[in-house]
């Protein structure tokens, strides 16, 4: 089944490539750097715009909004599980464009 592309964004192909990596990505939103572990890129509810779901350690699972993510570089460092409360049809999402396939099992409490 062949999956819209919902992003125009410059870094839409960067994102969907490290999800499909289980890469680390680094960006800067409003302002702020982040680093996070990207899992679903795709049409969010809350904003009915591309948004991009992760896992970040400070603030644990946070939606991004494609349109404010700036300067985003996919990184070498890759993350070996999926975070014990990943869901690859979480409900945040309205269409997935590209979710992470779930690899193994992290317990929310690991780092």
């Amino acid at each position: 089944m062949d999956i819209p592309h919902y992003s125009t964004q410059p870094d839409s192909e960067e994102i969907r490539r490290a999800i499909r990596e289980h890469r680390l990505v680094e960006f800067y939103y409003i302002g702020e750097l982040l680093t996070v572990e990207p899992y679903i890129h795709g049409m969010g509810r809350r904003y009915q715009a591309p948004v991009l779901l992760a896992w970040d350690a400070t603030n644990g699972w946070k939606e991004y909004s494609c349109m404010r993510i700036r300067r985003l570089q996919v990184l070498d460092r890759r993350y070996a599980e999926s975070h014990e409360d990943y869901d690859p049809k979480d409900p945040r999402i309205k269409k997935v464009d590209v979710a992470a396939k779930v690899i193994g099992r992290r317990s929310p409490a690991a780092k």
